[in-house]
């Protein structure tokens, strides 16, 4: 009989502690994925956010480390979260079985595209040293209506109707910001032709995109007050569009081709919000950029870059 009723003490305390190990590794990785939405420009944050996002899933402790997988990453992409709890003996005590640790891991990493394929393009560029200065969830002028330096922002996407090239004149340029053609990939280390002109009639070709809707930002996106990636409320909302970051094709700069013509080099993504057009001028685009996880079914992976808004975070152990 008291071999008996140890057995059952044994089991029902292995259950328990089972039980306890799947709730750790939830806990591991809840805290790894949370953290690795701060990469890889707030490793600071996402310890912090790690911590606490282990202890509000019942970790006692969480140690948290980064490392950089992908060598073309511009800083941290890799996040490892080793959590500990106490674990509590229940019957099998009664036969000497003291107190034990439950431990458990889990490492996530933060990728950024470097290719996409998706309606959502629209054909407006955004050199790379502006798009750094352009704070997520601040209001910018994608393109503008007019500029003496000819830097207006306005580019030829790749379109399956002229074969996956990208078409030239304003008519088609219209069409590419009506979003009525099917865009091909694009990825980084492309080269896209400028358009040249200030592009001001066709930028109306925004109308016909978005339509009707009135659609508020705040109820669009869901900016984190911590810094880190924003929800997505409304991934298929009219008024968000992904715009290729840049620099000039011929010496890499920030600086836009002289004269409006020469090509640009693809080196990121952008997901924006289009808040208006034609405003304070002709041919002006104003946007909010947004960083968030992006999921795009024929997409490519990369390093994680901190120009990017495109995002995408998994775990891998």
């Amino acid at each position: 009989m008291t071999t008996l009723v140890g057995m059952v003490a044994l089991v029902v305390d292995v259950g328990v502690w089972r039980t306890e190990r799947g709730h750790m590794q939830n806990a591991a990785d809840a805290a790894a994925l949370a953290a690795a939405s701060y990469l890889p420009d707030h490793a600071a944050t996402a310890d912090s956010v790690a911590q606490t996002t282990a202890a509000t899933n019942g970790a006692s402790s969480a140690q948290v480390s980064f490392s950089q997988t992908d060598s073309t990453s511009t800083g941290y992409d890799t996040v490892t979260v080793r959590v500990h709890a106490p674990g509590q003996p229940y019957f099998s005590k009664l036969f000497g079985i003291g107190g034990f640790d439950i431990n458990a891991s889990a490492t996530a990493l933060a990728q950024s595209y470097i290719s996409i394929s998706t309606q959502q393009f629209a054909p407006i560029a955004l050199m790379r040293d502006d798009a750094q200065n352009v704070g997520f969830g601040q209001e910018f002028p994608a393109k503008l209506g007019d500029s003496s330096k000819g830097n207006l922002g306005a580019i030829e996407l790749p379109v399956q109707q002229n074969g996956c090239s990208p078409p030239n004149g304003g008519a088609a340029w219209k069409d590419e910001m009506a979003g009525v053609d099917d865009f091909c990939t694009v990825s980084v280390g492309d080269n896209l032709p400028v358009q040249t002109g200030k592009m001001n009639g066709p930028t109306d070709g925004l109308a016909q995109r978005i339509g009707t809707d009135q659609t508020p930002f705040d109820q669009v996106v869901q900016i984190d007050p911590n810094g880190g990636f924003s929800k997505l409320l409304q991934p298929t909302n009219p008024r968000v569009v992904v715009m290729p970051i840049v620099v000039n094709a011929v010496d890499g700069s920030s600086t836009w081709p002289t004269g409006g013509s020469g090509s640009v080099q693809v080196v990121a993504f952008a997901l924006v919000y289009i808040v208006d057009w034609n405003n304070p001028s002709p041919g002006q685009v104003n946007a909010i950029m947004i960083q968030t996880y992006a999921t795009y079914p024929n997409g490519v992976l990369g390093g994680a870059n901190d120009q990017s808004g495109t995002q995408h975070v998994k775990l891998v152990a």
